[in-house]
C-alpha cells in the first residue's frame, strides 16, 4: 500500500434478510402391543439471524480502524463510542475474531472482535 495513494471504494454485497420457513415436522413413530403404530407431529421453529446494534471501544494503538477484508487495507478511522451495524460476517485470521460491520457512513467493513461492545436493548416499561 502506497500512503500516498487513498484506497479505491470496492463493493462488499449485503446478504438481505430472507423468509426461513418452518416449523419442520419431525414424525415419530411408537407401537404398543396392544395399539397400533401413531405418528407424533413435532414443531421445530427457526430463526433468521438479524443485525445487532454495536458500539466501537477506544482503542490507541493501534488505531481504531475499519477494514475492507479481516487483515485487509483499512478504509477508515473510526471514532471510540461511535455507533456500529454488527452484520452477519464472522471470521477468524490470524489469531484474531473479526465482526463485519456498517458505520453511519454507510461503509461495509470488517474489525476485530476486541474492539466492539454490543448494545443490548432495554425493553421500556
Amino acid at each position: 500500500l502506497d500512503p500516498l495513494i487513498p484506497p479505491t471504494a470496492t463493493f462488499t454485497a449485503t446478504p438481505s434478510p430472507t423468509q426461513t420457513p418452518g416449523p419442520s415436522q419431525t414424525f415419530t413413530a411408537t407401537a404398543s402391543a396392544t395399539s397400533l403404530p401413531s405418528a407424533t407431529l413435532t414443531l421445530t421453529p427457526s430463526q433468521t439471524p438479524t443485525p445487532a446494534l454495536g458500539q466501537a471501544i477506544s482503542a490507541a494503538i493501534p488505531r481504531l480502524q475499519l477494514y475492507q477484508s479481516p487483515g485487509g487495507p483499512a478504509i477508515g478511522t473510526l471514532r471510540p463510542g461511535q455507533p456500529l451495524t454488527i452484520l452477519y460476517g464472522q471470521q477468524e485470521w490470524n489469531g484474531l475474531i473479526w465482526v463485519q460491520v456498517s458505520d453511519s457512513e454507510g461503509r461495509i467493513g470488517w474489525i476485530p472482535a476486541l474492539y466492539l461492545h454490543p448494545i443490548t436493548a432495554t425493553p421500556l416499561p
